[in-house]
């Protein structure tokens, strides 16, 4: 089976490191395709001809860079079948939501993205001084398994609309599509070591990227324990950093909500991609007098969720991606039998295909209630009030993702109190251009929207 090579200096290579890493498919636990795990040289190269490349990408317009990134996002259009095939493969998410879930919705944002930033401005002349926007300079991009496209074109694209140059370290999980990124962003010109593809172990890579002198931010998504590391490290020689990590989401239902639109939002965004996804809203608050109503409606729901073939056009639910994470998710789901929370829909698991499962009875204080499973566990809490809903909510040390579904005058003013980055409120839907980021320990910065492109930029006052 052939390695992937990687991209350098605008060159497809082998590493210099001969030793690999082998890609497994959860769907049947075979491996799939080979990568390297390159050594600190093939780092050090990469950082080198992002350093340079910076000259040459400080030369170019925007409008030369958007039309790069238009045909970018050409070259992803016409090799849709093949790249949603390899997510579907290395990460296990049913091929019907890859299509529209990790494929389709990111090059909509990517097209709207283009539009956003078309008249973008670099210099504003304000009473006494010029506002000029720069690149930051060389960043290194850490991306997650969960969304392997979208993770990586939410920061890359932007971040060289700005005229910075990357270096991408993908998940080794799932690192074939970020071949399918170096392809695109070959077809589409950009200038020779703007963008440099490395692959291997996060564990050594991400030291010497949050390290090294001449990486100037580092934009990561990860785990909230990870991600801590990782900025602790940028921080000891200043990088700008941007962080997106993990989410313990509430979705509170009021008196008078609309069900069908609660239950649709919620119970999608925690059992699709098999619950893989920080933003999934794992608590449901619920009245206590709407309760046992809410309980028989999730059971009759949970049906159509259909566990199996990934690339069956009638599943829903596939494999979690790797035996790891089938370990920890079956840990969870034990604990939540032993903390004497009600299983309501679901089973202790016994293999990757994890049914959706949900407790009821749960309290806050439960670990089923306050850590991140990620995986397909839905934790039901009850409530008097509406100020003790709102103090649920917020009684969690992450403040990714929240809804509130009720009246709207009331969903509103609940929402207004809740912390937390986003809040979705009588709706299951999200405009293209809204910026994404979390309060708390769910991280810093945001991506998505004219605010994600200006993470990428530094300021500076010419004073006149």
């Amino acid at each position: 089976m052939q390695t992937e090579p990687i991209y350098l200096d605008g060159q497809f290579t082998k590493a210099l490191t001969s030793a690999t890493l082998d890609v497994i498919s959860p769907i049947n636990q075979q491996v799939i395709g080979k990568v390297f795990d390159c050594n600190k040289q093939d780092i050090n190269n990469a950082i080198s001809a992002a350093k340079r490349a910076l000259q040459y990408t400080n030369q170019t317009s925007l409008t030369s860079r958007i039309a790069m990134a238009k045909r970018f996002i050409n070259y992803l259009k016409n090799n849709k079948a093949e790249i949603v095939r390899t997510i579907t493969l290395e990460l296990g998410s049913p091929i019907s939501y890859t299509k529209s879930s990790q494929f389709e919705v990111y090059i909509n944002e990517l097209d709207h993205l283009l539009k956003l930033i078309d008249n973008f401005q670099f210099t504003h002349h304000e009473t006494g001084y010029d506002l000029i926007k720069e690149s930051v300079g060389v960043v290194a991009c850490i991306t997650p398994w969960n969304f392997p496209l979208g993770q990586i074109t939410k920061k890359i694209i932007p971040a060289l609309l700005m005229g910075n140059t990357i270096i991408l370290k993908p998940s080794s999980q799932t690192p074939l599509v970020a071949s399918w990124i170096a392809k695109a962003i070959h077809y589409a010109g950009f200038p020779r070591g703007s963008f440099n593809l490395i692959t291997g172990k996060g564990s050594n890579i991400g030291k010497l990227l949050t390290s090294h002198p001449d990486i100037n931010m580092i934009t990561f998504t990860g785990s909230t324990e990870v991600g801590t590391q990782v900025a602790s490290a940028a921080v000891s020689t200043m990088k700008r950093i941007t962080m997106e990590l993990g989410g313990k989401s509430a979705s509170i239902i009021l008196e008078g909500a609309n069900l069908d639109i609660a239950l649709q939002k919620t119970l999608d965004t925690i059992f699709l991609n098999s619950g893989q996804t920080c933003s999934a809203l794992s608590r449901l608050l619920v009245p206590s007098s709407m309760k046992e109503e809410v309980e028989q409606a999730i059971i009759e729901r949970t049906q159509y969720y259909i566990v199996g073939d990934p690339f069956s056009s009638d599943t829903k639910v596939g494999p979690v991606q790797s035996q790891s994470q089938f370990e920890k998710v079956k840990s969870y789901i034990e604990l939540g039998v032993e903390e004497e929370a009600t299983l309501l829909v679901g089973e202790i698991p016994n293999n990757l295909y994890i049914k959706p499962t949900v407790f009821t009875n749960v309290t806050n204080n439960m670990k089923i209630a306050r850590e991140e499973i990620f995986g397909p566990v839905l934790s039901i809490i009850s409530y008097e009030t509406v100020d003790e809903a709102v103090e649920i909510a917020n009684d969690s040390p992450y403040g990714l993702n929240g809804a509130v579904f009720g009246p709207n005058d009331l969903a509103h003013q609940v929402a207004t109190q809740m912390k937390t980055g986003n809040i979705f409120i009588n709706t299951a839907d999200k405009p293209l251009n809204v910026p994404f980021g979390g309060y708390k320990y769910s991280g810093i910065g945001r991506e998505n929207g004219l605010l994600g492109v200006e993470e990428f930029i530094e300021y500076k006052a010419l004073i006149k």
